[in-house]
Parts: C-alpha cells; structure tokens; sequence
C-alpha cells in the first residue's frame, strides 16, 4: 500500500521519512511511567491520611482499590495533560487534520461504523448463547449499566483512536510507511492490553492494598514485562486484527470517526452484555470466548473476516485532511 500524503505529517511527502513524531510519543510514554511510578506511593498515601482524618464515601472506595489502579490511572494524568501539546507539534490540534467532522454526512459516517461494530459483538454474543448459553446477572440496574456502557465506551473509543491510529499510526506511518504504520502500531496495542500479571502480588505489600516508596516501579516494571506472563495467543491476535481494522478504517475512510465509532460500538455491546449477562459455561471458551470478544476462534474469525471485507469493499475516500 502507497502512502498518501494527507496521512503524513509534519508537511512531508511520501518520500519522505521523519521520526520526530515518534521520539516525541517515546518522551511522553516514559514520562508517563515514571511519573506513575513516583506519585503512586504518594497518591495512596495522601487518601490513606484523608480516610482516616476525615473518611468519606470516596476515600472509603479508594482504600479497597489496589496500588495497581493508582499507577493506571496516574499514568494516564501525563498523557492526557501533553496530549495538546504532542497533537499540535504534530499538527494534529484540529479536528479536520485528525479526521473528525460534525457536519451530517460524518455523523451518519459515525452511526453506521458504531452500528456495525454493535452488530458484529451482538453476532458473537448470539453464538455463545445458542452453543453455550447465558444467565441473566442477579441485581440488574439497567440504567446505570446502559449509562455507563455508552459513556465508557465513548470516551475510551475516542482516547484510545486518538492515541493509537490518530497519533502513533500516523507517526509509524510518516517514519516507516504505511504497511509499518498499521503492523506496528497494532501490535503495541494488542501489547498494552496485557496487563500486570499476578506474580507481582507475591512482592507488593498486602497484596496491593499498602504501599511502599517502591511500590509504583514495581508496578511499572510488572506492567511492562506482563505480557510475558499472561500471553495468550488468540487474544493477542484478536486484538492486532482489531487494531489493523480500525487502521484500514481510518486510512481507506481518511476519517477517525469510523475507528472511533466501530471501537465504540464493540466495546459499549460487550460492556453491556458482561454486565446483563453470563455464560454458563467456560469449557469452550477456547472456541467460543468469554464475555470479551478477543478471548476465542470465534472473535478472531470475525475481525479476520471484516478484515477481508474492509480490504476488499471499503473504497478509499478522496477527501483531503489538509
């Protein structure tokens, strides 16, 4: 696949090969890190002093959280602060250049790629019921469960396409080129799935429920190398064929609003049916996955197959982001 030029940053052109845009995305993603890791122990710290000078709800909610949720969610605070920052010296602090619209037409874009990734979970979830079955959770509140599937979704779509295939595809894809720009992109998100595997409990104090200065590198160090210890192949392809969608949405459409929309969509149906629904049994969930799409043959056949479909059928769109 040829570059384009609309997809390249910093003005290049598609002869070109620039890696600043990757640099400046290494600086933030260790800065991250290490903030985490420094101001975890502090953040526990501080709400264990509030809960017990003065507790509340939030600080009685906060202690049951472990040291790793701290470190996840501190993590995040750098990123999403220089976020502006990286996306302007990208050129990236606008919507066009990203590829994001409100005008009717893109809504429609919108809705038919949140429509289709709804379809797609709902297809999987129909052959689990008819080949494994499923149970209705007890004490369902389904305003609060639909609320909460829409707006998690939406808002970890809309990060998550803006960080992954927005930002770093674009800069892989500048640096290397297109056929870069979507493996290797996609197989640090398959990555950054995996998460801290349970051996570091055996080194955190309280099983993660205190903390020590240490704590937040620990965690850091657990959560870089913790693919090694919960690889698992079929969810580790599910989830780079997903991401290689999104990419060929975005790079045949030239419009973040369909992987943001198709990313939405699957993760509000499955949000929702995890928290409606449970199966019945997990003897097969080789074949048939669990209550998340990328953990059996199922959920892999299908991405592979809407893979297929959006090479073959999606035409690729002439508008200019610049």
């Amino acid at each position: 696949m040829k570059r384009s030029k609309d997809l390249m940053l910093f003005g290049a052109d598609e002869n070109q090969h620039i890696f600043k845009g990757l640099l400046l995305f290494l600086y933030v993603y260790i800065g991250a890190s290490l903030f985490a890791s420094i101001f975890t122990p502090l953040a526990f710290w501080l709400v264990e002093w509030v809960n017990t000078n003065s507790p509340c709800q939030l600080t009685e909610y906060l202690m049951r959280k472990k040291i790793t949720i701290y470190y996840d969610r501190l993590r995040w605070l750098p990123i999403v602060i220089s976020l502006p920052l990286i996306l302007k010296a990208c050129g990236l602090l606008s919507f066009k250049n990203l590829g994001i619209a409100f005008d009717k037409q893109s809504l429609k874009v919108f809705a038919k790629y949140w429509l289709f990734g709804a379809i797609t979970v709902c297809s999987i979830f129909i052959i689990q019921a008819i080949f494994v079955g499923v149970s209705e959770r007890d004490n369902i509140k389904i305003a609060n469960i639909v609320f909460s599937a829409i707006s998690g979704s939406l808002i970890l779509g809309f990060l998550e396409e803006i960080v992954f295939r927005g930002l770093l595809m674009r800069n892989i894809y500048t640096a290397f080129g297109c056929i870069s720009g979507i493996i290797l992109s996609s197989l640090f998100f398959a990555y950054k799935h995996f998460k801290v595997p349970s051996e570091i409990w055996k080194v955190l104090p309280d099983n993660g429920l205190s903390a020590e200065w240490y704590s937040g590198f620990v965690v850091c160090y657990y959560d870089t190398i913790g693919i090694g210890y919960n690889f698992q192949l079929i969810p580790f392809l599910s989830l780079f064929v997903f991401g290689v969608v999104l990419c060929v949405f975005y790079i045949k459409t030239k419009s973040l609003q369909s992987s943001i929309a198709f990313h939405a969509g699957t993760v509000c149906l499955m949000m929702g049916f995890k928290k409606f629904f449970k199966l019945n049994s997990y003897e097969n969930q080789f074949i048939f996955g669990n209550e998340w799409i990328t953990n059996g043959c199922i959920g892999l056949g299908t991405l592979c197959l809407i893979f297929i479909i959006s090479v073959l059928f999606i035409k690729s769109s002439k508008k200019s982001l610049l």
